[in-house]
């Protein structure tokens, strides 16, 4: 089953199912498009209010087979609310603020506003963040090309990779590796109990380090590095660990 509805400056998606897989794409400009398929296809619900179009389990619906495909054709940088409690999610193009909870299931975005998830497992994959990234997860991966805002994850276990943070970054793991390829914020907080830290800063940066780790070692680059020639960026850095090890490298 397929729904198309017309939506003017700030389209919004919201789905809200139980289990399955979700795809949302760009491509329509001035209209979504939702198709839902699956055996529980007839328990979902599909509508419209104001510019925001719903998809959503009916009030005492059940899922014959357990799980539903919703697949979405959005503008350009429609807004993205999910809860589900298990389904993969993927995102194709440049969507706007991104907020998702999930009990299980894997996320892959390309582009979003911002980002918001909360996760109990799976692991999240995003290209580009152009704003603030918010995350929370109890197990799984998290993968970040860029992220142009602030930075907070939180993971109770596992490995969290970012290429390039321009704003302040606060990240803390019970368990897993912890690596910013690229920091270019004014104040970045580390916090690991087991695993191992490590946090590049490019030319022209005056680093003002606290880092402690009761058994890894602490590693800094050593020499003055390449010339710079142009006011030095000043940051703060603040690790913590208590079994990891912690390394500050040059980019």
């Amino acid at each position: 089953m397929t729904w198309t509805y017309d939506v003017e400056q700030r389209p919004r998606l919201e789905v809200r199912v139980p289990a399955g897989r979700i795809t949302v794409e760009t491509g329509n400009e001035g209209s979504i498009s939702v198709s839902v398929t699956g055996g529980g296809a007839e328990s979902v619900e599909v509508g419209q209010t104001g510019d925001t179009v719903f998809v959503r389990r009916l009030q005492g619906g059940w899922f014959r087979s357990g799980s539903v495909a919703v697949s979405a054709v959005v503008p350009t940088g429609c807004e993205i609310e999910v809860s589900v409690a298990s389904a993969d999610i993927d995102l194709r193009g440049a969507m706007g603020a991104t907020t998702v909870k999930s009990a299980s299931g894997d996320l892959r975005a390309e582009t979003v506003a911002s980002l918001d998830v909360s996760s109990a497992s799976g692991n999240l994959q995003v290209d580009d963040v152009e704003g603030d990234a918010g995350i929370s997860t109890a197990s799984g991966d998290v993968t970040l090309g860029s992220v142009n805002g602030r930075l907070n994850v939180k993971l109770a276990s596992g490995d969290l990779e970012v290429g390039r943070v321009c704003g302040a970054a606060k990240c803390s793991s019970a368990s897993g590796d912890l690596r910013v390829r690229r920091f270019e914020g004014d104040e970045i907080t580390i916090k690991s109990v087991s695993g191992d830290t490590t946090v590049a800063f490019p030319a022209g940066t005056r680093l003002e380090a606290d880092c402690t780790s009761l058994s890894g070692a602490i590693r800094f680059p050593k020499g003055d590095g390449p010339q710079f020639e142009g006011e030095r960026r000043e940051v703060r850095m603040s690790g913590r660990s208590v079994s990891g090890g912690i390394s500050v490298e040059r980019c």
